[in-house]
Formats: structure tokens, C-alpha cells, sequence
């Protein structure tokens, strides 16, 4: 089996390198992007299997990533897991994220979040998840 590719997008260094560690301790490969439109550029070039996504951002923020790869064929199918201290989980499911991790968050969260949007983990179901609650 591959290695799965996430791609981590964060305007916060320190946050970008929180997800990066673990990702990669836990057998992903990573790519970084530090605002929406960087996160763009690059799954224009290399498409992920999931994003990792904050809402605010420089340039263009979470939600407005979303919309434009939910509207390109090539990249609509793609999970998206958004990592903010926003809580609007709501909007998160109508623009079509997988699930919400609400920042401060565990690094276990984080990789639990990962493993079950990959289908790496038995999910109970294919509900929209918040921190691992349904």
C-alpha cells in the first residue's frame, strides 16, 4: 500500500509543523502551503488524498478553498478536514469538509481525524465528525 499524502494549510508556522511532525511520525507524506492561495497552486501540481485546512488565512481563506475545489472535477472528491478556532461547523458540511477539528487540539485527534476521513480506521459511520464527536 502507498503512503498517503495530506496536505497541511495554516498561516500559523508553529501549527503547520504541529501537523507536519505527526503526519509524518505516523507515515504520511506532507505537503505545506501557509495561505488558501498557495493551498490552491499546490493541488494544482500534486493532488493530495486528504487537506488539512484552517479558515482564516491570508489571501484566501478555508472557506473559499473549498469552493473552488469542490468545483473543479479533478479535485472535488478530495477530503477535506478543517483545523480551526472557528466553530462553524455548519458552514464546514455545506461547503463540504469531512470533518472539523476545532483548535486547541490533541495531536491523537488530529491523527484519529486523519486515519478515519482515509478510511484507515473503522468508522461508525460517514457522518460529519467535530473532535471525534458525531
Amino acid at each position: 500500500m502507498s503512503r498517503k499524502t495530506v496536505l497541511v494549510v495554516d498561516d500559523e508556522e508553529h501549527m503547520v509543523r504541529l501537523m507536519e511532525y505527526n503526519l509524518i511520525r505516523h507515515g504520511y507524506d506532507v505537503l505545506t502551503a501557509h495561505d488558501g492561495l498557495e493551498a490552491v497552486k499546490k493541488v494544482g501540481v500534486s493532488v493530495p488524498d486528504l487537506i488539512l485546512l484552517d479558515i482564516r488565512m491570508p489571501n484566501m481563506d478555508g472557506f473559499e478553498v473549498c469552493k473552488i475545489l469542490r468545483s473543479d472535477e479533478r479535485t472535488q472528491n478530495i477530503p477535506i478536514v478543517i483545523v480551526s478556532i472557528i466553530a462553524d461547523r455548519e458552514k464546514a458540511e455545506i461547503m463540504g469538509a469531512r470533518a472539523y477539528i476545532l483548535k486547541p487540539f490533541s495531536p491523537r485527534t488530529l491523527i484519529e481525524q486523519v486515519k478515519e476521513v482515509l478510511g484507515e480506521k473503522a468508522a461508525s459511520s460517514t457522518e460529519f465528525v467535530l473532535n471525534g464527536e458525531k
